[in-house]
């Protein structure tokens, strides 16, 4: 082969491989971050399905995600002598999502919450004391302890009174979406269904929940957006405690890339009351700020701080997420990322 045909053909396929990479860049760029998966923390919604709105856009046909979170929060209620809440919980969640293809995705996930006395409570009153804002009879209790006690409000007879550290909520869920493109990004539609774990400890739940779910997701301005909301429908409780058995849920996330490896989030979750009357009966407001690190192009850990607003005494106080994840590429992806 003449000279100036191999320099030729050398030049064709560096261009080639230039137009390559440009293209995976692309298609690196316009991959959507998923929101943090923070459920509720709330006192009831923490032993039930805690209904997350479905999310897409961040997965191609054939890849598998795996995450592992753990999620620590800081309960105090104090409605006495109707309801002393306190303690603190640590939400194991084990998820796992394969993208069946372009508009199907199967979710897996396994869920465990402990109860705790923790070791938060000294500088949670410490910064309240440093805000001006009072301690609402934190201080008439035992640090690091756990004090949970709920009465008739009518009659005064104790429903539930426990002391002791352990599980209190276990289930597996499957989540089953289907998703499209619409308005620059992808409407998801979910249905999830949790069918609660008997174990030794005990289990609030004796009935399976189900939830429907539907959200949009996209990139605006380069930042990765998620609006949803849902519907869930709770399966039988084992305490006698009147509840709502519909429970109602909405999502808004808000993902912006910082650096190439780096990402500040911004989530915010929404809960009607559980409970049909007292404080666990009022809208729960649940936000979420944190950031999310990629340690290579498909490994990340994320950090938040989750505090409860609006409402302060039917949530989380204050709470610490955590979390790691994985997305496996389907073959097709492999030979598209050697290319």
């Amino acid at each position: 082969m003449p000279a100036d045909h191999r320099r030729l053909l050398s030049q064709l396929q560096l261009a080639l491989t230039l137009a390559l990479m440009g293209a995976a860049a692309v298609r690196a760029e316009t991959r959507i971050e998923p929101p943090m998966r923070v459920a509720s923390q709330a006192p009831l919604q923490s032993t039930r399905l805690a209904l997350v709105p479905a999310s897409a856009g961040y997965l191609r046909a054939g890849e598998v995600r795996l995450e592992l979170t753990d999620t620590w929060t800081n309960v105090w209620v104090n409605q006495r002598p109707a309801m002393l809440l306190d303690y603190e919980a640590v939400e194991l969640r084990l998820s796992a999502t394969w993208a069946v293809s372009d508009t199907w995705s199967l979710q897996m996930d396994i869920d465990e919450r402990r109860r705790l006395g923790g070791a938060l409570d000294a500088s949670i009153q410490n910064f309240h004391r440093l805000i001006g804002n009072g301690l609402n009879g934190r201080e008439s209790v035992p640090r690091n302890g756990v004090h949970i006690e709920v009465r008739d409000p009518d009659t005064g007879q104790v429903k539930l009174l426990l002391n002791d550290e352990g599980t209190f909520s276990r289930g597996v869920s499957a989540t089953v979406g289907r998703s499209k493109r619409l308005l620059g990004g992808r409407a998801t539609l979910g249905a999830t269904f949790r069918v609660p774990l008997r174990h030794a400890g005990e289990e609030l739940a004796t009935g399976s929940d189900i939830g429907v779910s539907a959200g949009w997701s996209g990139k605006i301005s380069g930042s990765s957006v998620h609006l949803g909301a849902g519907v869930a429908r709770l399966g039988r409780v084992e305490v006698d405690y009147p509840i709502r058995r519909i429970q109602k849920t909405a999502l808004a996330a808000y993902m912006h890339p910082l650096t190439p490896r780096t990402a500040a989030v911004l989530q915010y979750l929404y809960n009607d009351g559980t409970a049909r009357s007292g404080p666990l009966g009022r809208d729960i407001h649940e936000i979420t700020i944190g950031g999310r690190f990629h340690i290579s192009p498909r490994t990340s850990v994320d950090f938040g701080l989750i505090e409860n607003v609006l409402h302060y005494d039917n949530g989380p106080d204050v709470g610490v997420h955590l979390g790691i994840s994985r997305i496996w590429p389907s073959t097709k992806t492999r030979v598209e990322d050697v290319r």
